[in-house]
């Protein structure tokens, strides 16, 4: 394993036991490179490993999770995190949202843009799912705001998801894209009555073709994601046919759903200076962590005796190390222009 050369053999047995157990060796040489890729710690938990049965195959397979912590941290480290909205919802008086939305920023060429995901109940709520229950807005707001997140750092974050994320991958069965069952059906074309089942979709040149629903006769790969969803109302629910389609739509939404907004028109060349300029002043308009006595305030306001209260504060809290390094930097950058 010379690629993760920077884990003792020692240290590679404890991650293999403990963090990544029953994963094979193919398996546990992915993981440590995506932990190490990610700048996650697996002996502090930040990224580990879930085995789940993939029945399409017969075995075990290996899922990387963090939490969304980990995600956050790992958007920090990039120097581009430019903040991140708090989460919209549909309605704040329902029992649980229809939906949530997040918006994350990421610094491009020295232009704040946004990334914007939205994260459906119905396709995020697990079976058994207590902590949803009981806190149903927050915990699909964490889902919407891990999409957010790897949108806006795809590199970073790329095949790694959220503990929350995956808690409804207990309720469908694992397969691969579009996620449904090979159908005993044959073709399209074959008549009805030839013993195919209304709720069956028919294999065509490698594409699901559905014979029911309001989208009946047409590729699976053809409709848009809210059309999926329409097909998915047609199946009965929670059956093997809808959780199929709902894993296709969630790998389409995320995937080609809604695009990443483009980077504005290539601009003049600026120096370092405006770069650096641009990068503070976006960052002295996020707001202090909630935690601390500076709750709904921005790092912009505090003045000199207040930064450095703040920046005792964040020192020792885990996982903040870059906040802590970004502020410190911004607070010298503004003591350098005010001269």
């Amino acid at each position: 394993m010379n690629e993760v050369a920077e884990y003792k053999p020692d240290q590679v047995d404890l991650i293999k036991r403990t963090v990544c157990s029953g994963a094979s060796d193919d398996e546990l040489k992915l993981f440590l490179m995506i932990a190490k890729h990610s700048g996650l710690d697996p002996f502090s938990r930040q990224i580990y490993a879930v085995m789940r049965k993939d029945k399409s195959i017969g075995k075990y397979v290996m899922t990387v999770q963090t939490s969304i912590d980990g995600f956050r941290l790992t958007a920090a480290r990039t120097g581009q995190h430019a903040g991140t909205d708090d989460v919209e919802y549909d309605s704040e008086i329902a029992p649980n949202p229809k939906w949530a939305r997040v918006t994350v920023y990421r610094l491009v060429a020295g232009h704040r843009v946004p990334y914007t995901a939205k994260a459906r109940w119905e396709e995020y709520l697990p079976q058994d799912g207590f902590m949803w229950r009981k806190m149903p807005y927050l915990m699909l707001g964490k889902c919407a705001e891990a999409l957010a997140l790897r949108k806006a750092f795809p590199a970073e974050l790329s095949g790694v998801y959220t503990a929350d994320e995956m808690d409804q991958a207990e309720n469908i069965e694992p397969a691969t894209e579009p996620a449904l069952r090979r159908p005993k059906c044959l073709p399209a074309t074959e008549p009805q009555g030839s013993g195919c089942s209304n709720t069956d979709p028919v294999l065509v040149d490698g594409d699901y073709i559905f014979n029911f629903g309001p989208h009946a006769g047409t590729r699976a790969k053809s409709l848009t994601v809210d059309q999926l969803r329409e097909q998915r109302g047609a199946a009965p629910e929670k059956s093997e046919l809808w959780r199929g389609i709902n894993r296709y739509v969630l790998v389409r939404a995320e995937s080609s759903g809604d695009k990443p907004p483009e980077a504005p028109p290539a601009q003049p060349a600026k120096s370092q200076k405006e770069i650096t300029d641009g990068n503070m002043a976006a960052f002295g308009k996020l707001h202090c962590d909630e935690s601390s006595g500076f709750k709904g305030r921005t790092i912009a306001s505090l003045n000199r005796d207040e930064t450095a209260e703040y920046l005792k504060h964040v020192a020792d809290i885990p996982l903040m190390g870059q906040h802590h390094e970004n502020c410190v930097m911004f607070d010298a950058w503004r003591k350098e222009n005010a001269q």
